[in-house]
C-alpha cells in the first residue's frame, strides 16, 4: 500500500511577504496531494497574530481532512474562553483513530516549550503511527529531545514515521541517533541537498521525514516552487508498507 506524506513548518501561515494566508497554506497542501500531512508553527486562538484563529480546524476544514493539534505552549486567556495555544498539527485523509501529545518539558523554563504529537491513523485497516514534533535551539535541550524520541518509539512494532522540523543539518549526532533506528527519506532516495530553509535561496535541511523499517521510500522531494506561502519548504515523499 502506497501513501503520499508531508512534512511542512507554516509559520502560523505567514508567508514571504509577511501576510498570514492560510488559503494559500491550503493551496499548497491541496496541489501536493499529500494524504498524511505533519505541520509545525501551528497556531490555536493564540493571539493576534493569526486573528486569533484555529488554524488546523480551518485546514482541515478547506481540505476536507480528519484533524489533530498537539500544543507545545497553552495559556489560560484573560479575555477569551479559549486557551492560547500553538504547536502541531496533523491532518489525514485516514481516519485519526487516537493521539497523545508529549511534552518535552526536560529542563523548564529554560527555552521555548516543545512537544511532540503521535497519532494511530487506520488505512484501509491497517494503523500506522505517525509522530509530529518540531524541536529546540538549544543544544542541550535538542539532546535530551532527541533521546527522548528514540526511547519513546524503541518498542513500536507498527509502520512508523517521524516527522518535522528538527532544528539539525545532516550528519550532525542528532542525526546519526536517529538514524540508528530510523531511515532518513531524503537520505535514501532524495536528489540534491534538500534544503528547505529559508524558502528564498535555501541554505538548511532542516526539516525531514523518518520512517522504520517496515516502510519502504519510494520518491521525496523538496516542493521547492512553493516559496511565497511560509518560511520552510515542504517535503512530500511516497511511501509503500
Amino acid at each position: 500500500m502506497e501513501i503520499k506524506v508531508m512534512t511542512f513548518n507554516i509559520h502560523h501561515g505567514k508567508g514571504m511577504d509577511n501576510h498570514v494566508d492560510l488559503m494559500r497554506i491550503a493551496s499548497v497542501i491541496r496541489n501536493s496531494e499529500a494524504e498524511v500531512v505533519g505541520l509545525n508553527e501551528v497556531d490555536k486562538y493564540f493571539s493576534k497574530r493569526s486573528d486569533f484563529k484555529d488554524q488546523i480546524h480551518f485546514l482541515a476544514d478547506q481540505l476536507n481532512m480528519d484533524y489533530a493539534f498537539g500544543p507545545s505552549f497553552s495559556i489560560q486567556s484573560r479575555n477569551r474562553k479559549e486557551r492560547r495555544q500553538y504547536g502541531n498539527g496533523l491532518l489525514s485523509h485516514y481516519p485519526i483513530e487516537s493521539t497523545e501529545v508529549y511534552r518535552f518539558n526536560l529542563i523548564p523554563f529554560i527555552a521555548e516549550p516543545r512537544s511532540m504529537l503521535e497519532a494511530r491513523i487506520i488505512i484501509h485497516q491497517r494503523p500506522i503511527y505517525v509522530y509530529i514534533t518540531h524541536l529546540g535551539l538549544n543544544p542541550l535541550l535538542h539532546h535530551m529531545q532527541i533521546r527522548f524520541i528514540t526511547k519513546k518509539l524503541s518498542g513500536n512494532i507498527y509502520p512508523s514515521l517521524v516527522i518535522g522540523d528538527f532544528n539539525m543539518v545532516p550528519n550532525s549526532r542528532a542525526w546519526h541517533h536517529m538514524r540508528k533506528k530510523y531511515k532518513d527519506a531524503w537520505h535514501v532516495s532524495g536528489h540534491g541537498c534538500g534544503k528547505t530553509y529559508p524558502t528564498i535561496k535555501p541554505k538548511r535541511r532542516l526539516d525531514y521525514l523518518f520512517c522504520n523499517h517496515l516502510f519502504e521510500i519510494n520518491t521525496v522531494y523538496v516542493a521547492s516552487n512553493e516559496r511565497e506561502a511560509s518560511d520552510h519548504l515542504p517535503v512530500i515523499a511516497s511511501l509503500r508498507f
